[in-house]
């Protein structure tokens, strides 16, 4: 990661062996879930945290994940689906960037979130479908 960019560089060296790579060229590692809305197996893209942004206060800080932060992680992601979340799924053949989406294992409107955030974007959906 580029740190004043924050975003990943076109080019970079592999940490292991010092070659050049391109991050267009590399392949995407895949890890296989149990979908929380139907229990059926769900293949997505695999996640790996490298910058943790935070609050203490009004303070804004930024942090590499340790080890415990990785662990919380873990639990998070362990946590029910809230019955608030929204389970349809994608129309992809129909949408701009369906193709974009369904490659990386976004189908349904829940795999956008995370359990965390999940319960707290489907309350602003609940209040606003509540006003026609």
């Amino acid at each position: 990661m580029d740190k004043p960019t924050k975003r990943v560089r076109d080019k970079f060296k592999c940490p292991n062996c010092d070659k050049m790579l391109a991050k267009d060229l590399l392949e995407r590692t895949f890890e296989n879930l149990s979908d929380p809305a139907t229990g059926a197996l769900w293949k997505r893209i695999k996640f790996r945290p490298v910058l943790i942004n935070y609050c203490v206060g009004d303070k804004r800080h930024e942090k590499a994940p340790t080890k415990e932060d990785h662990e919380i992680i873990s639990k998070v992601d362990k946590l029910a689906l809230p019955s608030e979340v929204a389970t349809e799924a994608f129309p992809i053949e129909k949408m701009y960037h369906g193709s974009r989406l369904a490659p990386k294992g976004f189908t349904h409107v829940h795999h956008m979130f995370r359990p965390r955030a999940g319960p707290n974007a489907w309350c602003v959906v609940a209040s606003v479908r509540r006003y026609p």
